[in-house]
């Protein structure tokens, strides 16, 4: 019944109080178990303040009068928290819940209602709640509520605890116990569950992070080793051949360093693009631009390519063709998708692009006669999932992660994209661009 309250909105804004985005994953785990404690304790105090009322006793409008202030402090720490005074607020916190159960336990029932149980749930409290770095208070603050429990629960009688009390009834020492243990145990059962519960949350995200380590070390050493080490042979024969070299020799070394530059730059533009994208930093910047002079502009990367493989480009684009797109992540997307018709189209092939108005969308469309994609890696792709890229026609390499950030990338320009493939017939990519905001 709790778990569920637990995750309303109203709640879940005061368990992330004082969370922000540049903690680490422990430091905000631990302030999310420490605002949860805080919730739980004001929770407690004011149900255990109600029902004393119910009962004829000196303690009848002590015991809430003792519990009011306490239990204000202990719900002033998540306020402490948004306002990012984390220290003050984890001791705040650490003091009044012991302090609070020790007044009213030994000035008015001592052992009988069961409420020093809470001092063994509390000895847990900094173990959860602080660092290790602070084990010294963890152990300190462990041991002072381990022994308050054997004082109140075999030493310590109350001075206001009467022979005529009710809370010397069977009946109601059995309830209040009762509900002492079920809700010592409840409050250790949602902590503990929420911390199982991000500690799962955060393997998932250190596994996500390795996986992201291990594909950024993969492209790096294999998709940019290759043209960072071909630049470096071609600048060394440039630099002690050159004299002896022709200008038309000199021309075709400095060509292919132009080739090897962009192919590193479009490695490099993916893998930033991918990164950002998966760590929420991408910045939606869309405005009207005008399509046929991004095509242009960044057909003008893969000129040497298609050069080298006798290709040639069909661009059917009206000039009249305005789209509201973010420039940036545009050109991405087209640099990817040029990439990879170029990559897979055959020797003296034809790539087409061509582009029509459909009311509110401009429809570009991407179209190859090479190698085409396999079902099985069509499927992946339009599931966004990350595939292994085969090599080009020529032995060209890439990342397998161009056409996922294409799509990531369309998708949160407010576009939508398609993909149609065969087996050694080609390869159409459509994307409906919109022509204002939407």
């Amino acid at each position: 019944m709790i778990l569920p309250i637990l995750r309303t909105t109203s709640f879940r804004k005061l368990i992330y109080a004082g969370v922000t985005p540049n903690m680490d994953l422990d430091q905000s785990l631990r302030l999310q178990l420490a605002n949860i404690a805080a919730i739980l304790g004001v929770i407690s105090n004011l149900s255990f303040s109600i029902l004393f009322f119910n009962y004829d006793t000196i303690g009848k409008g002590l015991i809430p009068l003792v519990n009011t202030p306490f239990g204000i402090a202990i719900g002033f720490t998540l306020y402490l928290n948004f306002k990012k005074q984390y220290k003050l607020a984890r001791y705040l916190l650490l003091f009044c819940i012991p302090v609070v159960v020790l007044i009213t336990t030994a000035l008015f029932y001592g052992n009988l209602l069961g409420a020093h149980y809470f001092f063994l749930l509390f000895s847990m409290l900094p173990f959860l709640t602080l660092s290790y770095k602070d084990k010294y208070k963890i152990l300190s603050y462990f041991v002072f509520n381990i022994l308050l429990f054997f004082y109140i629960a075999y030493f310590h009688k109350p001075p206001f605890l009467t022979p005529d009390s009710p809370f010397y009834d069977a009946e109601v020492r059995k309830n209040f116990q009762l509900i002492s243990i079920s809700i010592c145990f409840s409050i250790m059962a949602i902590i503990l569950f929420y911390f199982l519960r991000n500690t799962n949350r955060n393997q998932i995200e250190m596994q996500k992070t390795n996986l992201y380590k291990d594909r950024i070390f993969s492209i790096l050493a294999h998709d940019l080793k290759g043209p960072i080490g071909s630049m470096g042979t071609f600048l060394g024969i440039l630099l002690d051949s050159k004299a002896k070299l022709s200008e038309e020799e000199m021309r075709y070394g400095l060509l292919e360093l132009q080739k090897n530059a962009n192919q590193c730059y479009v490695v490099l533009e993916n893998l930033l693009e991918w990164v950002k994208k998966d760590t929420n930093r991408l910045q939606f910047q869309p405005d009207i631009n005008q399509l046929l002079k991004l095509v242009r502009d960044t057909l003008d990367l893969f000129q040497i390519q298609s050069r080298d493989k006798d290709l040639k480009w069909k661009i059917e684009i009206s000039e009249s063709h305005w789209v509201f797109v973010d420039e940036r992540m545009m050109a991405t997307v087209l640099r990817n998708l040029f990439s990879n018709a170029l990559k897979f189209s055959k020797i003296s092939g034809e790539v087409h692009v061509t582009s029509k108005d459909i009311g509110d969308f401009i429809e570009l469309e991407v179209s190859d006669n090479g190698i085409g994609i396999s079902e099985e890696k069509l499927s992946m792709i339009r599931q966004g999932m990350s595939i292994k890229s085969d090599f080009g026609t020529l032995g060209e390499r890439g990342t397998g992660i161009g056409l996922l950030v294409s799509f990531e990338l369309v998708h949160i320009q407010n576009s939508e994209i398609f993909i149609e493939s065969k087996r050694d017939e080609g390869t159409k990519i459509t994307v409906l661009l919109p022509k204002k905001e939407i």
